[in-house]
């Protein structure tokens, strides 16, 4: 598979940039299906069909097998479960204990939808289809979603996809059909959809092999196309209010409020704290307060949280610290919120879904916390922000040792337990960000 994928592709080297799955895709696009392992051959073979998102049927001298590629949103490799209807065998990895499950709901589909399916194996010829997954998580959505389609375009040449699919909603930003509005041209035709459902349908009257895009690489190129749409979707007041506010020589800080879970206790407290200590050595302070957002259909990000608990505690931080100018984006529109993240120099933020918008598109420096679960060395999400982005800047976190549990979180879900920890650690750790900061502007060039 390796050695087809480098002499389809023709990549100087593998970079991490293209994952397995990327190249998986790509590898179809020019080969024309889905290169694959045949179990009953032993020989890298094309695999042609498929019976629904991310599930492909390899069919040899009579004999079948079903092949998935993994789903869950974590991850982005290629194949992980393995079924040979003939001879009731289900092999799955360990990524995916429950693959019976999954194949459940493909074969729901398929016998729902049984002449329609038969027409489509009875029929050789295939289009192509890349689908854009929904996703209303903007951590996820920016991680898994979107953060495929440029390292793809590098390697397809959108003149050879048949159909581009993206849905109605559930996506930030406009989807793949805003930010790669050249290459949708390019390609048959872009069609979007309600549900999955539309999708597993359109791909049978279209008789396509269908490819759904997944990464967990954000590239500079997507990172550049995010920020140019949401200057598109952000009024010329609101910009030129957020010059005016930032132009100032003093440090530009942006802190987040969490509520719900993963909360820090005596946040409001703590913050007041921090930003009064923090004016007394940069008198031209300006901070920014972020939190949840309006979604572009007018729903929260976090539906569990509460705009209003946010705003309750950013009006009692503004009022606590007089002297300082401190902009409230509480409930502004995620376009909003990303031009902000991109005016500030640093941040503070509990670890969470919002610092996809301060670090993987704005690639900002910062202190980021959370309980003691999420900052076990070995957690995955508690460190995934200074992951999986090309050109990333360094981020410090706060050690757990410095963290206080204050319950077990929600259902005994200790990696969502609500902590504290003591403001002064907090900015001891912001303050030597800030000093960087002012050091490299007074730096000559």
């Amino acid at each position: 598979g390796h050695a087809m994928q480098s002499s389809l592709l023709q990549l100087p080297h593998l970079s991490y940039d293209y994952s397995f799955r990327i190249r998986d895709i790509a590898c179809g696009i020019k080969a024309g299906g889905k290169p694959v392992l045949c179990p009953f051959s032993g020989s890298v073979q094309v695999c042609k069909d498929t019976l629904d998102e991310h599930v492909f049927l390899h069919r040899h001298n009579g004999q079948a097998v079903v092949i998935m590629s993994e789903r869950t949103i974590n991850y982005a490799p290629s194949d992980q479960i393995w079924v040979f209807p003939e001879s009731e065998v289900l092999i799955t990895s360990e990524i995916r204990p429950k693959g019976d499950v999954d194949f459940s709901r493909t074969l729901v589909r398929v016998v729902q939808h049984f002449e329609a399916v038969q027409d489509y194996l009875n029929t050789p010829e295939r289009t192509i289809m890349l689908a854009e997954s929904a996703m209303g998580h903007i951590g996820h959505y920016i991680w898994n979603i979107i953060s495929g389609w440029s390292p793809l375009f590098e390697m397809v040449d959108p003149e050879s996809l048949d159909i581009i699919t993206t849905y109605n909603n559930c996506h930030f930003f406009g989807g793949v059909s805003a930010l790669y509005q050249k290459e949708c041209e390019q390609a048959g035709k872009v069609v979007k959809l309600n549900t999955d459902l539309d999708l597993f349908r359109l791909m049978l009257e279209h008789k396509s092999t269908l490819y759904s895009v997944r990464n967990c690489h954000v590239s500079e190129d997507l990172a550049g196309r995010i920020v140019r749409f949401c200057d598109t979707q952000v009024a010329a007041d609101f910009k030129n209010a957020v010059r005016r506010f930032c132009d100032s020589d003093g440090p530009i800080l942006m802190i987040t409020l969490r509520t719900g879970n993963r909360s820090w206790e005596t946040q409001t407290e703590g913050y007041i704290q921090i930003i009064n200590a923090l004016a007394q050595h940069y008198p031209n302070l300006r901070v920014i307060i972020d939190g949840l957002n309006a979604a572009a259909d007018g729903t929260s990000t976090a539906l569990p949280m509460s705009v209003q608990d946010e705003e309750a505690i950013a009006t009692a931080i503004i009022a606590g610290c007089p002297n300082v100018q401190i902009w409230n984006s509480i409930g502004c529109s995620i376009f909003e919120s990303l031009l902000l993240c991109c005016h500030c120099d640093a941040f503070i933020a509990p670890i969470g879904a919002g610092l996809a918008k301060v670090r993987w598109i704005a690639n900002k420096p910062g202190v980021g916390f959370s309980n003691r679960t999420f900052l076990a060395p070995d957690h995955l999400n508690g460190y995934l922000y200074s992951y999986f982005r090309e050109n990333q800047v360094p981020m410090r976190y706060i050690g757990r040792e410095h963290i206080r549990d204050m319950d077990d979180g929600p259902s005994g879900m200790k990696d969502r337990a609500n902590f504290d920890v003591d403001w002064t650690v907090i900015y001891d750790e912001i303050r030597h960000i800030v000093e960087n900061i002012r050091d490299a502007r007074l730096r000559p060039d």
